[in-house]
């Protein structure tokens, strides 16, 4: 009888378990920001669940993140997510500090970068879906802080 040594990368001490999906982007999207489905007042050509925009609090409709783009995607275009695993590149706001690593991170009001959530969640804007928890903190506005996606929707 065969011994099970590797499920999901367990046995791998470099797994990051990081998980990819592409969509198509509705606006163009940078490196290392938050996205979010895009719920349209009008179904897109692909579909509602295949479409995204940058994640922030000020639209009911694409407040509650997914994951982090891997690249620029140009508006139309279909790019990479990545929404599961430890992420190098994610953009956070000017209010992170590294006294913030190990909390939870949502949308923020600022179009494509992550903020602290909380039970009232980022902003105060009521409870939003947590994406991630920081794990290093980088520079604001730069793609280049450390987080754990927590893939909110299971995709």
């Amino acid at each position: 009888m065969a011994t099970v040594t590797n499920i999901d990368g367990v046995a791998n001490n470099n797994s990051l378990r990081a998980r990819f999906v592409r969509f198509y982007a509705d606006e163009a999207i940078e490196k290392g920001m938050v996205v979010a489905l895009s719920m349209a007042d009008t179904e897109p050509d692909q579909g509602y669940g295949n479409h995204i925009l940058m994640a922030d609090t000020d639209d009911a409709r694409n407040q509650h993140g997914i994951g982090i783009a891997t690249d620029a995607i140009t508006s139309g275009s279909v790019g990479k997510v990545q929404v599961a695993g430890v992420c190098t590149i994610a953009q956070v706001t000017t209010a992170l500090s590294d006294s913030d690593e190990g909390k939870m991170l949502a949308a923020s009001a600022t179009e494509g970068e992550l903020a602290l959530t909380d039970e009232n969640g980022a902003d105060g804007s009521g409870f939003l879906t947590p994406v991630a928890i920081l794990i290093e903190y980088g520079t604001a506005a730069t793609a280049d802080s450390t987080v754990y996606l927590l893939n909110p929707l299971n995709l």
